[in-house]
């Protein structure tokens, strides 16, 4: 063997790789300022069109697509933990409502139901809303539902001095905006559930194949006139819907939910930017 001359290509080699790897990088760097930058125009041409911000302008995300499919949830389980253990599920039920005292749980669909008690029997001190927060996580977590973790999202005080709140499952730093959790609370425990979940399969990171859209470019697409406007939130997650017919299992790409003060959220696919229904 000719060492020298393998000694020369081994060199050749290492400094070929080394000018890839910094060409990369400063590509890179290049990329994350451009985006910084572009975030910080967009926000002064968001605040001359009337709107206000109440919180920072997301940077580019990750990019990801969700697989997932319908929930099955254990209907059994459900039941015993909402009407009582002594209450006896029938053998086959659709969407029929259950009634057990004065409690009604009725199933949607697989992965979604609605439970109202017009007179529990506990007590909550819905004026520390901390306690009444975890109250709700302890409710959830007793359900067993195929949900990793809830995220607290809103809470608001009703005319009647109960307390709602919204919760979305939070999964690998991504919101999955269809596992939602809305509980109502009154002085004496859970008055009102309604309660939605999807079953994940799995997250595929796509940043090889699918670019994901700016929040930045959202809101420049989307909000063109406001009058003191403000936009509270912008979080990026997932939105799923029902499979009917003969889809067992779907494969998305996230969304970019937006709200603004005193209306509904907005969603927009994260993939092309276009807007989309909520469900």
């Amino acid at each position: 063997m000719d060492w020298a001359k393998t000694k020369i290509v081994l060199i050749w080699i290492f400094v070929i790789l080394n000018v890839f790897l910094t060409v990369n990088l400063l590509a890179y760097f290049e990329n994350g300022e451009t985006v910084r930058e572009n975030t910080s125009n967009a926000l002064k041409i968001m605040e001359s069109r009337g709107y206000v911000l109440s919180g920072k302008i997301p940077y580019s995300s990750s990019s990801y697509s969700l697989s997932y499919e319908n929930a099955v949830l254990d209907r059994e389980a459900v039941a015993s933990v909402l009407l009582g253990k002594g209450f006896a599920l029938p053998a086959k039920i659709q969407d029929d409502e259950l009634l057990y005292d004065d409690k009604i749980l009725k199933f949607i669909n697989s992965g979604e139901f609605e439970y109202t008690d017009k007179s529990p029997d506990d007590y909550i001190d819905i004026q520390n809303i901390d306690k009444a927060e975890k109250y709700c996580r302890n409710f959830l977590s007793n359900l067993l539902l195929p949900v990793t973790d809830y995220a607290l999202d809103t809470y608001k005080i009703n005319s009647d001095k109960t307390v709602t709140f919204t919760f979305y499952e939070k999964y690998k730093s991504f919101f999955i905006f269809s596992n939602r959790a809305e509980i109502t609370l009154s002085a004496k425990g859970v008055t009102r559930l309604e309660c939605r979940v999807i079953g994940k399969k799995s997250l595929e990171n796509t940043r090889s194949s699918i670019s994901i859209v700016p929040a930045y470019q959202i809101l420049l697409r989307h909000f063109s006139k406001g009058s003191n406007t403000v936009i509270q939130d912008i979080e990026i997650g997932f939105l799923c819907t029902y499979l009917n017919g003969e889809s067992s299992y779907s494969s998305i790409p996230p969304v970019w939910r937006i709200i603004v003060q005193g209306e509904g959220p907005r969603y927009f696919s994260a993939f092309d930017g276009h807007e989309i229904e909520s469900v």
